[in-house]
């Protein structure tokens, strides 16, 4: 049996980004938006940005490698509130398993890394990587 990224059901991102759009915003408090979040939208908000995702196989499964980037934005002066997000969110990802809606399965999850800065005295941004581990748990031709 050989294993083809082309014989999955459903993408690892695509699943992914699904169960953290519907589920981050109960677990953190705050919107969360794929892509970019609507003009008028207050502070504080999460953007789940752009990603990479690298597929493996073995004799046995496949599976995929993804980095998420996360954005963190608030307005407020100073990180307080940013930290505050980052920590939540952290914790989200980090706690009980992400449950997805298809036949992939979080193995694990680990912070990337991060970065913050100020784009002015009253607005603070934070971006996050966040690394997470899958494999598939469907049928694959």
């Amino acid at each position: 049996m050989v294993f083809r990224p082309y014989h999955y059901e459903h993408s690892a991102e695509l699943s992914l980004r699904t169960a953290l759009n519907s589920r981050l915003p109960e677990w953190i408090g705050v919107p969360v938006f794929n892509g970019n979040a609507p003009r008028d939208q207050p502070f504080p908000y999460v953007i789940l940005g752009e990603s990479t995702e690298s597929e493996f196989f073995t004799k046995t499964s496949g599976g995929a490698n993804i980095v998420l980037t996360v954005h963190i934005e608030t307005e407020e002066d100073g990180y307080d509130q940013n930290d505050a997000l980052k920590e939540q969110l952290l914790n989200a990802v980090s706690g009980p398993p992400v449950q997805l809606d298809s036949d992939w399965n979080l193995i694990w999850t680990e912070l990337d890394g991060s970065r913050k800065y100020r784009y002015d005295m009253t607005k603070a941004h934070c971006i996050v990587f966040l690394r997470f581990v899958m494999n598939y748990q469907g049928l694959m031709n």
